[in-house]
């Protein structure tokens, strides 16, 4: 019942709670359906990047918690070249100003449409309808539906989103998170003992240009066997925004599953999105205290639309009236080694 959802505020913005007995799971309904902060209240860790103050947050929304990129990442000159036209997206890339990036859900306002609370899982659904009276029809004129399905159980947070094309012409259809995690997961200044362990499944990493487009140039990443996940200390490497790709997701099933081990608090986090995003940007450049790294899953590379051979970067459009729908999971284990 709607009437049951548990409104309140974080940092001054309008938001949801959804609880369990270790989880509290805090969204941001009217920027954007934004899940800003995932809580573990038994130890205490923050395990997504949030900010400071609300102009913090409105200068800067998608870099915070688990943003919406519809479409992801960066249109070069803000064009996206579909089956019937050339659309121009606004130019607002702070790397150079000629650029789009991030789409138009980052910062939209939603409605909750349901709400179920069991024993041991609280469900919120949550809304968003693009139609000629919103301010971005003009440059993105689709006619669709989105809806969010947020679950919370003792340990895991699903997200289940649907697209819906609710007009007669094919959407381009590229997804992603701007997932910001908080790195260490504790309130806590980073140390030389501050030790993390983070795999992402990736197989490829794509060579950008200064401009941060693909060059068409790659390099595999070098693993003991075609199984194992790019492993690395997230304090000894900087990303500025590199671009990577699993090819395993091609060829068999595989979970599609980020792990972050925090050895010192024993506690390790598992994010698991759908096989459909087999395309993943890191980002944690400028970050001088420490504290936040984005892996960013995403169905299309970066300026897909605009490729010689769009599909075979995850290019795809949504026919009229059909639906596209992706699941993802974040799930904790804590206190798990054995003593």
């Amino acid at each position: 019942m709607l009437n049951q959802i548990n409104y309140s505020k974080y940092k001054g913005l309008r938001c949801i709670i959804l609880e369990s007995s270790k989880l509290r799971a805090t969204i941001l309904f009217e920027n954007g359906c934004n899940l800003i902060s995932l809580f573990n209240v038994k130890t205490g860790s923050e395990y997504l990047y949030s900010f400071t103050s609300k102009q913090a947050f409105h200068e800067k929304p998608y870099i915070y918690g688990n943003p919406l990129l519809f479409p992801p990442n960066r249109l070069k000159e803000g064009r996206l070249k579909t089956s019937e036209h050339c659309l121009h997206l606004p130019q607002n890339d702070p790397k150079n100003g000629r650029n789009h990036i991030h789409g138009i859900l980052y910062d939209t306002k939603w409605e909750p449409v349901s709400h179920v609370r069991t024993s041991d899982k609280e469900i919120l659904g949550m809304q968003y309808i693009h139609h000629e009276g919103v301010d971005t029809f003009h440059f993105f004129p689709f006619h669709f539906q989105v809806d969010i399905l947020f679950s919370i159980t003792v340990d895991t947070f699903d997200i289940e989103i649907t697209i819906k094309n609710k007009g007669l012409s094919p959407i381009p259809l590229g997804f992603g998170y701007h997932t910001a995690f908080s790195i260490p997961f504790k309130n806590e200044n980073y140390t030389e003992d501050t030790e993390y362990q983070i795999s992402v499944p990736v197989t490829r990493k794509l060579e950008l240009d200064d401009n941060g487009f693909m060059s068409g140039k790659s390099e595999s990443i070098n693993t003991k066997n075609t199984d194992e996940n790019f492993l690395f200390n997230p304090f000894l490497h900087e990303f500025n925004g590199n671009l990577f790709h699993n090819d395993n997701l091609k060829v068999k099933t595989q979970e599609n599953t980020v792990g972050i081990l925090s050895i010192k608090n024993n506690e390790k986090l598992f994010y698991t999105v759908d096989a459909q995003f087999s395309y993943w940007v890191l980002w944690n450049k400028n970050n001088p205290l420490n504290s936040f790294l984005c892996i960013e899953p995403q169905t299309w590379a970066i300026n897909a639309p605009n490729e010689n051979n769009p599909v075979s970067y995850g290019y795809y459009e949504l026919p009229f009236y059909k639906k596209w729908t992706a699941i993802s999971q974040f799930s904790v284990e804590d206190h798990f080694f054995e003593t």
